[in-house]
């Protein structure tokens, strides 16, 4: 029988917060294992989405086509691209379940906080990743087959490399285009302030570009100008939401030092980002009511 979850805000014994933990897990797997079902049925059809910008590109120029190095390594894509696409399938549910299980340790005003935040995070994640797949990727690959073939080369594309291609590709700009969200984060901390990522453009652009040689799965300029040329211009929209943040935080009055309802921004932000299980434990575990002697579990 599922046992059933404490309210927000109730007090927990760690026990109670690792039962929590482990039936949030088995509620993500139990997603996972589904998506990937879904995916199996529909696996043509997902390699065939993955195949569509190298097959046409290939057609287009009459260059070679997509092999298989073995007997084994048809079944192994079928195998991984069922997976990753249950993982991304899935992925809103496994979300919700790590929210699941991290929301208890957080204050009304800390949630409300990350309500707001997590739509611009999805937001932006998934634009980059459809610029990525749309915009940036069916040049590059015709680039890369002309270059080729004015080498001289005759094309024969592994499945496996294509596929591991296709999804490192949108994914590096989907990350990339979380860069505006980074930089009101760092300001919402008291790290950078507005007039440092203004005084610092000129270098920032550099790093950028190597940002972007580095995210790009090929090494053609072409895939490195798709990326920089958004890059820079969602820094540029950064520098804009860093000043209205500013300013919203000089028109707002400070919080006392002795209210728990109103944690300073860095220990919110601490707890959102690498060590957030730690934070969501420590904050539990003064929560916890133990006694001398006491069994945790």
């Amino acid at each position: 029988m599922q046992r059933p979850q404490p309210p927000l805000d109730e007090v927990m014994t760690f026990g109670e917060h690792l039962e929590a933990l482990r039936w949030h897990l088995l509620r993500a797997l139990a997603g996972v294992a589904v998506s990937m079902a879904i995916c199996l049925a529909l696996n043509k059809s997902l390699l065939n989405f993955l195949l569509a910008p190298l097959q046409h590109a290939l057609a287009a120029h009459g260059a070679g086509g997509v092999v298989v190095r073995s007997l084994m390594e048809g079944l192994i894509i079928f195998l991984q691209v069922s997976l990753i696409g249950g993982l991304v399938l899935s992925s809103p549910w496994i979300a919700y379940q790590i929210w699941g299980f991290l929301a208890p340790g957080l204050y009304a005003n800390e949630r409300r906080m990350v309500h707001r935040s997590v739509p611009i995070l999805v937001g932006l994640f998934l634009g980059g990743v459809f610029f990525g797949w749309f915009a940036a990727l069916p040049p590059a690959v015709d680039f890369m087959v002309r270059f080729n073939l004015a080498m001289g080369f005759q094309l024969q594309i592994t499945a496996s490399s294509w596929v591991a291609f296709a999804l490192a590709f949108p994914l590096a700009f989907g990350l990339a285009f979380e860069l505006p969200l980074v930089m009101v984060l760092l300001a919402r901390i008291g790290l950078v302030c507005g007039d440092t990522f203004r005084r610092h453009r000129k270098l920032v652009i550099v790093l950028l570009a190597v940002l972007s040689a580095v995210l790009t799965p090929s090494p053609d300029p072409l895939s490195m100008m798709m990326m920089l040329v958004p890059l820079v211009a969602l820094y540029e929209s950064g520098i804009w939401c860093v000043r209205i943040v500013e300013r919203r935080r000089a028109r707002r009055p400070q919080p006392s030092p002795n209210d728990a309802e109103h944690r300073d921004s860095t220990d919110l932000f601490a707890s959102l980002l690498a060590p957030i299980i730690v934070s969501h434990m420590a904050n539990a575990a003064k929560r916890a009511k133990f006694l001398p002697g006491q069994p945790v579990f």
